[in-house]
């Protein structure tokens, strides 16, 4: 246990995925903690503004300056324009782990 940083002994009975795949036969790594819940996709989709040109990275960046570390992946599902209302809407996803 002090040798991999493992702060309760009952992870080693634990078949997560999270946890058995930080550790490798013959290679000594230090434990990284993850939350005790599964992470989770949220969808949001938006009209992009009129006036302005908008790119896909601004919307990245405003999620996770919003988030923070919360959002580990932020993928663009759709995006299209309406002809009636000549506007671009966009669908994005993105991945979001919860704290303990």
């Amino acid at each position: 246990m002090v040798l991999f940083s493992i702060p309760d002994i009952r992870l080693f009975w634990s078949t997560d995925p999270r946890f058995l795949a930080q550790f490798t036969a013959g290679k000594i790594t230090p434990f990284k903690s993850y939350s005790k819940y599964p992470s989770c996709f949220k969808d949001v989709s938006f009209w992009a503004p009129e006036s302005e040109s908008w790119h896909e990275n601004e919307f990245c960046d405003l999620i996770r300056d919003v988030a923070g570390d919360l959002v580990e992946d932020v993928k663009k599902v759709i995006s299209l324009v309406l002809i009636t209302v000549e506007r671009l809407t966009s669908a994005d996803r993105f991945l979001s782990t919860p704290q303990n």
